[in-house]
């Protein structure tokens, strides 16, 4: 059942983004090019009753604070942006995807709606905020066995969901070199991360020798009207990587100097 707030009425549905159509060529770029810009052109919307609750629990998660204000329906949209960026990539739906720093839900609750058959990990650190989205989830008629992972990015990324994860979705988690050392730890060889980023193009926030050194390279970059910045683990992960928690947003790794290691 969706929740109840005497006090707010759900929005109704409208036409939303949802994946492009499998079997899209993937993208080009190499390791430290400037990313390429495409925009993905397939609409449909999601099943009416699902959506209908999807906004309900996400007008809930507005009301509480979690999400930013503003129409939710827009949100949802901008959250099916990460859905079209992977089917241009790739064929089939991932079968596990963590959603880095999942908040009120967004874009996690909108892609298990999108992938129902595959685990959904939200990782979340605020209590408050973890115990909602168990509370979306268990309300869920969707099966894929999903789960709210309570815990910090730099820890968990040591424990059992290292080096598993086929897809890592981040929308406003930190700076680009944040997300990148938070998020790589989880990926599995050939997996995807896919940022949500400013419309302007700036090469500078994903440059190819520092992500290199993370086993990331990147892809496209893509525009549908959400930009998103697709990068793949190509090669291997350094074992201390993570650091440890706070240092990722304290030292970040793209202010170092060129020649020096990261801290552990």
């Amino acid at each position: 059942m969706p929740p109840t707030n005497p006090g707010t009425t759900p929005e109704k549905p409208g036409p939303l983004l949802a994946p492009a159509r499998p079997g899209h060529p993937a993208a080009r770029a190499a390791s430290g090019a400037t990313p390429a810009i495409a925009r993905s052109e397939t609409m449909t919307v999601l099943d009416p009753d699902r959506h209908e609750q999807l906004l309900a629990w996400l007008s809930r998660s507005r009301d509480l604070g979690f999400i930013g204000p503003g129409p939710v329906d827009s949100q949802v949209t901008h959250s099916l942006a990460f859905a079209n960026a992977w089917g241009r990539l790739r064929s089939a739906p991932p079968a596990r995807i963590l959603d880095l720093g999942s908040g009120g839900g967004l874009p996690g609750l909108v892609l298990a709606e999108v992938w129902p058959s595959s685990a959904v990990f939200l990782l979340e650190v605020q209590r408050r905020r973890a115990t909602f989205l168990r509370e979306a989830l268990a309300a869920s008629t969707r099966s894929g066995g999903s789960s709210v992972v309570e815990g910090r990015a730099e820890e968990v990324a040591h424990g059992p969901l290292r080096d598993t994860i086929d897809l890592v979705t981040a929308r406003g988690f930190g700076l680009p070199a944040v997300v990148a050392e938070c998020a790589v730890g989880f990926l599995r060889k050939g997996a995807l991360l896919l940022v949500s980023e400013p419309p302007l193009v700036d090469p500078a926030r994903w440059p190819g020798a520092p992500l290199a050194r993370l086993g990331l390279r990147s892809l496209e970059r893509l525009t549908d009207p959400t930009s998103v910045v697709c990068l793949e683990r190509s090669g291997l992960v350094p074992p201390h990587v993570p650091r440890r928690i706070g240092l990722p947003r304290k030292r970040p790794l793209w202010a170092l100097e060129e020649s020096r290691p990261p801290r552990s």
